[in-house]
């Protein structure tokens, strides 16, 4: 042993062989001392400084070199400095500091060794390294403003960390670890405020952790190179920052925090890889970005006014995000390669979520419950599924797809809901569902054939429309059950379209529009009154068919223009209808009727037809009924049947080779007929 009093002490001390001690201690400053040990099983203990205000800039620097040695190093003051070096295998450091702007430097080479370092002060700093493999080192600094670099290569070594303690409210440090090889392990930690922790792998199998509690504006960074890694950080407090950044395959990263106004942001570079954020509070950011195959990236968020969004690029990439509360904001791109799939839930208020989808064969699904809610979808490509579902009231949807193949469904339960729908390409479909009042669907299909719009409502107050533009043959199908609802169906510049419209109840409105030749209109209107009902067709060889079952104060419109064309009205069980049609061209045929199983009053016909080769049928059962049919062309026949009391029908020709064929059955009925060149 060796004992050092007084002031600017220098001391030398070497020795050689096995099983050798060196114990030395020395006060005052500022002291230097010298070891050098070489052989096996060897131990070297020094102390400097006892006095916090005495011992200042005091140097140590031990070198062992053979294995199973020891070196230890206590040193308490200001400036000191501790350098330490082994050379050997199953070697043992450790190094404890009290003060400030002290430095500890330890470096071993060789393998299953292990470095344990503890600072207690401000402004302190340690490095530590290690080279060959099965290596540990751990560090503990407890103060303000220290940093740690620690740096291993090789195989199965492993690093842990310590900063920061929120009991003495100490606050700022750095840490870096860094290693170089497989299988190896890095953690760090840090309590309190003002943190920075960076840690960096190179190789494959690796595991890397982070955990950051109780403080503010703490910042995390933490890379991959290689395979098959792993990363996780979490951080307990506001204002904090996590990044994480992989190249490679089947790599692994994580982020968790808990506060607010925290922000992440993970990248992955490479195929088969996973990327996980979990965030809850208020006002913060999360970002996921992959580039490569088969990667999945998943988001949850809980709390108000935070945010989201994935970005993925290349083939087989999926998406996941989950959000709770209110004004938040998710968002999913994926683009390059086929195919992707993107999910997105939000529970809440004034929620906003949106999904891109490029290339083809993809699948997005978007589902919100709560209110003033939104979802928007674009897809480009073949192939491409998207469904939406939204509960509660205020809500929106709009979707877009352009390509063929694809398929839109949207779900609606609750009130003021509205969905807005757009697919370009052949064979699209698109199917939407709204239960409640006051809803709106608009659906519309361009430039392609073979397309389906499907629209159904149980509501009142309710508004679908459905247009398909540029279109052959495709289907239109709309089913609406309330009171006061509208049915609006468009399709133009078309042929061999064909539309099907149904309501059940009270106050509703279908229309009906085509242009083109060879479309058929289908429409239904059951058990209600003051219905109108309108269809209207543009071209040659197109059909018209409308029926009202039951009801009072009903209406049917029904114009063609065109040639080859046909219409059919009727209505049953009811009075005071209207049925009014109307064509102009030639080869037409109209025809109305209106069938009561008891002799229901008041109803009305009114037929129109301007052209030749034209043929007007018409039949009326009960009491008080109008039938007023007018042609104006050659080759035209009127056929005309009532049965009931007090009936009246008018017949007006215009032309040449008419036929006017009318039978009344009943009392004080009157007919009226007038033919002309």
């Amino acid at each position: 042993m060796s004992v050092s009093l007084g002031q600017t002490n220098k001391n030398n001390v070497e020795q050689t062989g096995e099983n050798n001690i060196s114990n030395i201690t020395q006060f005052g400053s500022p002291n230097t001392l010298d070891i050098k040990q070489s052989g096996n099983d060897n131990i070297s203990n020094v102390s400097q400084g006892t006095d916090y205000e005495d011992a200042e800039r005091a140097t140590i620097t031990q070198i062992q070199t053979g294995d199973f040695n020891q070196a230890n190093v206590y040193q308490v003051g200001i400036e000191h400095n501790a350098n330490q070096t082994q050379v050997g295998t199953s070697n043992f450091v450790e190094t404890s500091q009290e003060g400030i702007l002290n430095i500890s430097k330890t470096n071993q080479q060789g393998a299953f060794n292990f470095i344990s370092i503890a600072q207690q002060g401000n402004n302190n700093s340690a490095e530590q390294t290690q080279a060959i493999d099965n290596n540990k080192s751990v560090s503990v600094q407890i103060g303000n403003n220290n940093a740690l670099l620690q740096i291993q290569s090789g195989i199965g070594n492993s690093l842990t960390s310590s900063q920061g303690n929120i009991d003495s409210n100490a606050e700022g440090g750095d840490v870096d670890q860094i290693q170089i090889g497989n299988e190896n392990t890095a953690s760090s930690y840090h309590e309190n405020s003002n943190f920075k922790s960076v840690q960096l792998q190179l190789g494959d199998n690796n595991n890397a952790t982070i955990t950051q509690e109780s403080g503010k504006n703490n910042d995390v960074n933490q890379r991959h190179r290689g395979n098959r890694n792993i990363l996780d950080a979490s951080q307990i407090g506001n204002t904090n920052r996590s990044v994480q950044s992989q190249t490679g395959d089947e790599n692994s990263n994580i982020i968790t925090q808990f506060g607010d106004n925290n922000t992440t942001i993970q990248r992955q570079t490479g195929n088969n890889n996973l990327g996980v954020t979990n965030q809850e509070g208020f006002i913060n950011r999360a970002t996921i970005t992959t580039s490569g195959d088969f990667n999945q990236a998943y988001q949850n968020q809980s709390g108000t006014s935070n945010k989201m969004a994935i970005t993925q690029s290349a083939s087989g990439s999926k998406a996941s995000q989950n959000q709770s509360g209110n004004n938040n904001s998710a968002g999913i791109i994926q683009e390059e390669g086929l195919p992707h799939n993107a999910t997105q839930n939000q529970t809440g208020t004034s929620n906003n979520a949106f999904i891109v989808q490029n290339t083809g064969i993809n699948d997005a699904q978007q589902r919100q419950l709560g209110t003033n809610n939104q979802v928007i979808s674009f897809q480009s490509g073949t192939f491409e599924q998207n469904s939406q579902l939204q509960d509660g009231a205020n809500n929106h949807v709009t979707s877009f797809q352009s390509g063929s193949g694809g398929f839109i469904t949207s779900v609606q339960n609750g009130e003021n809901h509205s969905i807005d729908q757009e697919q370009n390409g052949d064979s699209n479909s698109i199917n939407s569902v709204q239960s409640g009042i006051l809803n709106t669907i608009i659906s519309k299909q361009i430039n392609g054939g073979n397309n389906l719009i499907d629209q159904n409502q149980n509501g009142d107050s309710g508004t679908i429309s459905a247009t398909q533009d540029f279109e052959f043959s495709s289907t239109i199908s709309q089913e609406q059950a309330g009171f006061s609802n509208t049915i609006l169906t468009t399709q133009i510049q078309g042929d061999q379209n064909n539309a099907e419209s149904s309501q059940t109840g009270i106050s509703n409105t279908i229309e009906q529009y085509q242009n083109g030749s060879i479309n058929i209109a289908n429409a239904q209107q059951n058990a209600g009154n003051f219905n109108s009902l309108g269809q209207f067709q543009i071209g040659s060889g197109n059909i018209g068919n409308a029926t009202q079952i039951s009801g009072t104060t009903n209406t049917i419109q029904q114009n063609q223009n065109g040639d080859g064309n046909t219409v059919s009205a009727f209505q049953f069980n009811a009075e005071n209808n209207t049925i009014r049609q109307a064509q102009f061209g030639n080869g037409n045929t109209a025809q109305a009727g209106q069938i009561m199983s008891v002799l229901s009053p008041n109803n009305l016909i009114t037929q129109l037809q301007e052209g030749n080769d034209n043929q007007v049928n018409n039949f009326q059962n009960g009491d008080l009924n109008i039938v007023d049919s007018r042609q104006n062309g050659d080759l035209n026949v009127i056929n005309t049947s009532q049965v009931g009391i007090s009936n009246t029908i008018l017949t007006y020709q215009t032309g040449t080779a008419i036929i006017n064929s009318i039978i009344q059955n009943g009392d004080n009925n009157t007919v009226f007929f007038n033919q002309s060149n």
